[in-house]
């Protein structure tokens, strides 16, 4: 059925009319059943009363209750007579029945007992419901206040339900038919005064849609009520309409114009957005392919009161520094620089320009795993889309490498400066050594000589041994101005440092150190497998006894020095006070207790002359300059690790050999070395070198002959023969000899010779050996050393 006016309004009127009848049945058998339960009572009152009435004439008779018989039948003859009455009985006071209409009750308790506590009040009969009954009870009196018991009157309340279960049910039947018939009338009552006109009106309104009718003849219906002014209303509203239709028919027309004309220009604007978001989007990814894949660290912060907040970062950031980035975004930026950059900002100088870019500083950030990253940083301003500033932009640039180049390239020009000073003053001490040993040889050489002629018993003998001593310390000073200038160590040989501390702390130099420190104590920690080294052992045992005498000197009041050796490998290069190279080493270690070494004094301890001592009285100030020079000349290295007045340690780190010592020489026997008259050439330029040299060959049983110039040399061997040459390094003016070796052997292309020279060896030294000058000999001249080396020559082959 379609879902019309009248089907709406017959639905709603019989849920009123089935409300309303239900209602009313309801109510109709409510108010039957109280009025039948009110009949029933109203019965019971008064059989409960003639009851109780004829008890209490019995009672005024001064006959109890108890003495009465047959009164249950009196009591069932009224339940008998009565309908509706299911049973009467008498209670005593007890709550104990003396009559019941069933004689089965006879004697039995109240299952619901009755209590009247106060008999002047609850002297009116009552009802109450006791299980499937309504009972009245009516008290007993004799007088006004002497309780004799109480009449029950018992009627079933099942017979009020079924009652009230018929009466619903009649009621109910009739309620349906009552409302059956008026729903029907209503209905065809409603079909014609409101459906069929509606849907006439519908009908019509249809056509019209449809253009099937003319407007003007809608008018149908001639009626006073809602419906016919509906039409009235509806009929002059389609005049109008049909009035203005020409009207929107040209406004519409117009309009469609207008929307062409529209559509065209959106069109055409829609066509330029999109290019220009396509742009955008383009120019965002080109931003944010930039910005993730930028060589640099890019940071944006949004300025807030607490700090400023990392709103967004590129992936560089977040590899450099090694957080993930959800541990990055939403904190602090201050909460990723190092302490010392804690206060800095990203910033520029005028931020209320919004458009410059801050000067670079210089900005310094940890790492997840805790390293120091340096960089270069530089900000610019964040601003939204309404050009307000909301935070900054940062670019860090990490220079940690470029600043390590730079420190190192700082230290290396140190070491060049250092270099080039000790390359200058070196020159210097060089030259002023080969003046010394010129000068050295007749102190140190003429007194061996004298002792050799002098009886054991001579008084002589100790003022020229005195003269010996002195000049052996003083060559040994110009040992230290050769070393300083790196011309100090001759031949290497392989040697056991733990032998050349042995050595040293047994000599007399170490004797009086301790004589001069008898507070210091010593502990020696030597390495009992230690590896050997290719060096000398006279600058070695020089450098150790530096060290230990500076160790004892740092410690005036007493102290206590330990000198360690130990095996000791790097398998990577070192940094500590130079950088060292990865291998193998023997290390020594002498460490003090002492005053320390200032900062600004490490930078300068190897500088030669260079002493915080009192010049002339503790050092020279060549000591550490001599630990320098022996060390690099041994291919070594040096590190130093010392504190202000806690005390110093120092390490050398010497290159290990592989190869065994060689065995040891005895002394030897002068006889042994003594020439057969062998004929010497001497050359040299200082006319006491040859002096000295041809004394010594004298006494050794040569016939020396000597010439002061290369030159001179070289016209001598062209008219004679001589058995040996020796050849002075060193000759100004003129050729060296070097040179004058060369031009010896155009003229004697096997003549032996033995170069002699103040400094050590050096690149012409070595050059004229390897064209056949194979021994060298260091001035000062000796009497065994010379004896050793012109015997050697002479006996060699070819």
């Amino acid at each position: 059925m379609r879902n019309t006016i009248s089907v709406k309004i017959v639905i709603i009127t019989t849920i009123v009319l089935i409300v309303t009848l239900s209602g009313s049945s309801v109510g109709t058998g409510i108010l039957f059943i109280h009025e039948y339960t009110h009949a029933l009572e109203s019965r019971a009152f008064a059989i409960g009363q003639s009851l109780s009435s004829q008890l209490r004439r019995l009672l005024n008779l001064d006959i109890p209750l108890t003495s009465l018989s047959g009164f249950e039948s009196q009591c069932r003859a009224l339940v008998n007579q009565y309908e509706g009455i299911s049973y009467a009985m008498v209670v005593e006071p007890g709550n104990i029945i003396l009559f019941h209409s069933n004689p089965i009750w006879h004697g039995q308790h109240l299952t619901d007992p009755v209590e009247i506590p106060n008999p002047v009040k609850s002297n009116e009969p009552s009802v109450r419901r006791v299980g499937p009954f309504f009972e009245v009870v009516i008290p007993i009196y004799l007088g006004e206040v002497d309780y004799q018991g109480t009449v029950h009157i018992g009627f079933p309340a099942d017979t009020i339900n079924k009652k009230l279960k018929h009466l619903l049910a009649s009621s109910g039947i009739i309620g349906i038919v009552i409302a059956f018939s008026s729903l029907s009338l209503l209905f065809l009552l409603l079909q014609s005064l409101v459906t069929k006109p509606l849907t006439n009106f519908i009908a019509v309104i249809q056509a019209i849609r449809k253009n099937e009718t003319d407007i003007q003849s809608t008018k149908m219906i001639n009626r006073e009520d809602e419906i016919g002014k509906l039409h009235t209303v509806f009929d002059e509203l389609m005049q109008e309409l049909n009035m203005s239709r020409s009207e929107i028919e040209n406004h519409a027309n117009h309009l469609e114009d207008i929307v062409k004309q529209r559509t065209g220009e959106l069109r055409e604007t829609n066509r330029e957005l999109r290019e220009e978001v396509k742009e955008r989007k383009e120019a965002e990814n080109r931003f944010r392919e930039l910005f993730e894949n930028a060589p640099i660290m890019y940071v944006i912060t949004c300025d807030q009161p607490k700090g400023q907040i990392v709103t967004n970062c590129n992936n560089v950031f977040i590899s450099k520094l090694g957080y993930d980035r959800d541990k990055i975004i939403g904190q602090k930026l201050e909460n990723f620089f190092a302490p010392e950059s804690k206060n800095m900002r990203l910033s520029c100088e005028d931020d209320d320009a919004m458009k410059e870019t801050c000067k670079s500083t210089e900005c310094r950030l940890v790492t997840r795993d805790g390293r120091i990253m340096e960089t270069l940083v530089q900000s610019t301003l964040q601003i939204d889309a309404s050009g307000k500033k909301n935070g900054h932009r940062g670019m860090f640039l990490d220079i940690t490498a470029w600043k390590q180049v730079e420190a190192e390239k700082n230290k290396l020009k140190a070491k060049l400066q250092h270099a080039e000073k000790l390359e200058s003053i070196g020159l210097l001490a060089g030259g002023v050594a080969h003046d010394l040993n010129n000068i050295l040889s007749g102190i140190v050489s003429y007194p061996e000589l004298l002792l050799l002629q002098l009886p054991e018993d001579s008084p002589l003998r100790k003022p020229i041994l005195t003269i010996k001593k002195v000049g052996q310390k003083a060559a040994e000073i110009v040992q230290d101005l050769l070393t300083l200038a790196r011309r100090g160590v001759t031949t290497k040989q392989v040697v056991n440092i733990n032998a050349v501390i042995s050595d040293y702390l047994s000599s007399p130099e170490y004797t009086t150190l301790k004589s001069f420190h008898e507070n210091v104590s010593v502990e020696v920690k030597l390495e009992p497998k230690l590896l050997n080294i290719s060096g000398s052992p006279i600058h070695i045992r020089k450098t150790i006894m530096n060290l230990v005498s500076n160790a004892a000197e740092a410690q005036p009041s007493g102290g206590h020095i330990i000198i360690s050796t130990y095996n000791h490998s790097f398998d990577l290069p070192q940094m500590g006070y130079e950088q060292i190279r990865e291998g193998d080493f023997v290390a020594i270690e002498v460490s003090d207790r002492g005053c320390g070494v200032s900062k600004e004094d490490l930078n300068r301890i190897f500088e030669p002359f260079y002493t915080k001592k009192v010049m002339g009285r503790s050092g020279t100030g060549l000591g550490m300059a001599v630990v320098w020079g022996t060390v690099q000349d041994h291919q070594g290295y040096i590190d130093i690790v010392s504190t202000p007045d806690e005390g110093s340690t120092f390490y050398l780190y010497f290159p290990v050999t592989r190869k065994d010592l060689e065995k040891e020489h005895d002394t030897i026997q002068l006889s042994e070395h003594k020439g057969n008259g062998q004929v010497i050439l001497i050359v040299d330029d200082i006319e006491e070198q040859r002096e000295i040299a041809t004394s010594i060959l004298e006494m050794l049983n040569y016939s020396p002959v000597s010439v002061s110039s290369g030159e001179k040399a070289i016209a001598y061997l062209k008219t004679h023969e001589v058995d040996l040459v020796l050849l002075d390094m060193i000759m100004d003016p003129g050729m060296d000899g070097l040179e004058t070796y060369q031009k010896i052997l155009k003229i004697r292309p096997r003549q032996k010779a033995i170069v002699a020279s103040g400094y050590a060896e050096t690149d012409r030294v070595k050059q004229a050996q390897q064209l056949g000058a194979e021994q060298y000999v260091k001035k000062p001249y000796t009497l065994e050393t010379l004896a050793i080396v012109i015997k050697n020559e002479l006996t060699k082959d070819g």
